[in-house]
């Protein structure tokens, strides 16, 4: 037995009476935390218990529904599936389209190329005419005066 003394006074204390005291206090705390707690989780289950009988009908109806449910969904992935097999087609469709006008635009754009290159050719020979236009009109103009002298002379 251990004891130890106090300068204002004697004081005894047994240290296997506190330990086994203060383990008794810890005990008894515990336990009623734990009371509290199994209140609470009784008070919870029955909160639980309450929920599913308020819905237990709704829960029973959408259990009986179920079957028909998971029919619904494979029925709309099927159709999806089949739709997005029709949608494939029609892209290979569009991309054979696509290469065909890609084609047509070629052969057009070389068309327009050599049409713009003879169009060129055209359009230089219009702009030297233009530019030369008054001097073919003056040269026609003295060889017609020429000739209206030589006659005049005869």
């Amino acid at each position: 037995m251990n004891s130890y003394m106090l300068s204002a006074g004697v004081i005894t204390i047994d240290v296997d009476r506190f330990i086994s005291g203060l383990c008794t206090g810890i005990y008894i705390v515990v336990g009623i935390v734990l009371i509290v707690l199994l209140v609470k989780v009784i008070g919870l289950i029955g909160k639980v218990k309450k929920i599913l009988e308020t819905n237990e009908p709704n829960i029973n109806g959408t259990l009986g529904n179920l079957p028909a449910i998971t029919d619904n969904v494979k029925d709309i992935t099927d159709t999806v599936k089949d739709v997005s097999d029709s949608v494939k087609g029609v892209a290979e469709s569009a991309c054979t389209a696509v290469a065909s006008v890609a084609d047509t635009v070629g052969t057009v754009s070389n068309t327009v190329n050599k049409a713009a290159s003879k169009t060129s050719l055209i359009s230089t020979i219009v702009s030297f005419l233009t530019m030369a236009k008054p001097y073919i009109v003056r040269a026609v103009k003295r060889t017609r005066r020429k000739a209206k002298r030589a006659a005049d002379e005869e």
